[in-house]
C-alpha cells in the first residue's frame, strides 16, 4: 500500500508540475507577443489573471503534495525523476528537437 500511495502521489505531483510548467511558457509567451492574438477562443482581458490564478493553484497543489511529513518520500522521489528527465533534456533531447530528429516535423516531410 505504501508503493500505491507512492506512485499515485508522483503521479499527481507530476501532471500539477507539467500544467505548472505550461503555465509559465505561456505567461512567458504572452508576454513577449509570440502567442496568436486572436483564436476561436478568447479570454480578452482577462487571460491573464486567469493564468495567474491557474499559476496560484498549481503551486498550492504542488505544497500541498510536498509539505506534509507523509509526503517527503513522494516529494523526494519525484525531485530525483525531475532532475534526471531535465538533465536527459539537456544532454540529449534538446539537441533532437533542434535538428527536427525528434519532435513535431516542422518542414513539410514527415520522417
Amino acid at each position: 500500500s505504501q508503493a500505491m500511495a507512492l506512485i499515485v502521489g508522483m503521479a499527481a505531483l507530476g501532471y500539477y508540475a507539467v500544467y505548472g510548467l505550461t503555465v509559465i511558457a505561456v505567461l512567458i509567451a504572452s508576454k513577449r507577443g509570440t502567442l496568436p492574438t486572436r483564436t476561436s477562443f478568447d479570454l480578452g482581458s482577462w487571460a491573464v489573471p486567469v493564468r495567474i490564478a491557474a499559476l496560484v493553484w498549481c503551486v498550492v497543489v504542488v505544497l500541498c503534495l510536498t509539505v506534509p511529513d507523509l509526503n517527503h518520500q513522494t516529494a523526494l522521489t519525484a525531485g530525483v525523476f525531475f532532475v534526471l528527465a531535465g538533465i536527459w533534456y539537456a544532454a540529449v533531447l534538446r539537441k533532437r528537437i533542434n535538428d527536427e530528429s525528434s519532435g513535431v516535423p516542422q518542414g513539410g516531410s514527415i520522417r
